[in-house]
């Protein structure tokens, strides 16, 4: 098999080339590529709504996961042993995080990413420049990846020689997405911020990693969750993580499309991060880091 290119927005073929296949997978969409899901997802979650419910939680206990059923829109309370997830490891079978599949090819697409030998997105990212933009005759835009840089997390992993716990679903700037058993079926639950943070700190598969890892950076390789930023869901969910979940460890969250590349032929995965250009050449961050770790000071950029 020749290499394979994922991106985290709805797990669909946007492109394919000899060894090369672009699959996006953030929450069931990406705004410019799915503009009208993104809207309902917003109008589910009542984004200002769940925004207050934010402001307040670190006044009182850990609160419920909710999930906002798509069929439905009705809030859910749910049991985070009911959310389907599925381990990650590396190739030598070491717990490296978690995966909240919701599309049909994401075990396949995402487990074989993690389990390369060749992991370079514990140290390095890729960054990724739309080149064609989405149109109505191109649904979906066109990106070239650049030459590897370092992470914001290679600091870290560097000093540790431990490599980041990575959680890998389906997001946009207003939710994630995950499946929940119920009733002996599947639904496709939406989370805000913190009921997704309240299923990564109970999360089994976390918690295996996180064993002798005690300040590791975390990755929530998701697309575009802290594109708004002041008032995204991955920085509702990152600060859920640190203030009430406790996880004193830093976390880096994406701004944009997260990229998934793997080559069987060589052993080698990488990560390419979407990257904005302002008109005078600048280019932005690709993540918003929360320093939670007490070696916060080393680990900076």
């Amino acid at each position: 098999m020749g290499e394979r290119l994922l991106t985290m927005a709805n797990t669909t073929t946007t492109g394919i080339r000899e060894r090369i296949t672009v699959v996006s997978a953030g929450a069931d969409s990406v705004a410019r590529i799915h503009p009208a899901f993104d809207e309902r997802a917003a109008h589910l979650l009542n984004p200002s709504r769940r925004s207050e419910q934010v402001a307040t939680a670190a006044a009182g206990p850990q609160r419920p996961i909710i999930g906002t059923e798509k069929g439905t829109g009705q809030d859910v309370e749910i049991d985070p042993a009911d959310i389907v997830s599925v381990p990650l490891h590396d190739a030598d079978g070491n717990p490296i995080g978690v995966l909240f599949p919701s599309q049909p090819n994401d075990v396949e697409c995402f487990v074989s990413w993690a389990s390369m030998r060749d992991r370079t997105s514990d140290e390095y990212i890729r960054p990724s420049y739309e080149r064609i933009p989405a149109s109505p005759s191109r649904p979906e835009a066109v990106y070239h990846h650049g030459p590897f840089i370092d992470a914001p997390w290679a600091k870290e992993v560097r000093r540790t020689g431990i490599p980041p716990i990575y959680v890998i679903a389906h997001a946009n700037p207003f939710t994630y997405t995950v499946q929940v058993r119920a009733k002996g079926s599947l639904a496709t639950m939406f989370l805000d911020g913190p009921s997704h943070a309240g299923a990564i700190a109970a999360n089994p598969y976390v918690l295996r990693s996180v064993e002798g890892n005690e300040f590791g950076t975390l990755l929530p390789a998701s697309c575009s969750p802290a594109q708004r930023r002041g008032s995204s869901t991955g920085q509702f969910a990152a600060e859920y993580l640190i203030n009430e979940a406790e996880m004193d460890r830093n976390i880096h969250m994406p701004r944009g499309i997260m990229f998934f590349g793997r080559d069987a032929a060589t052993g080698q995965s990488w990560l390419g991060a979407e990257t904005v250009v302002t008109e005078t050449g600048l280019h932005l961050p690709q993540f918003d880091s929360y320093w939670g770790s007490p070696f916060a000071s080393e680990d900076r950029p």
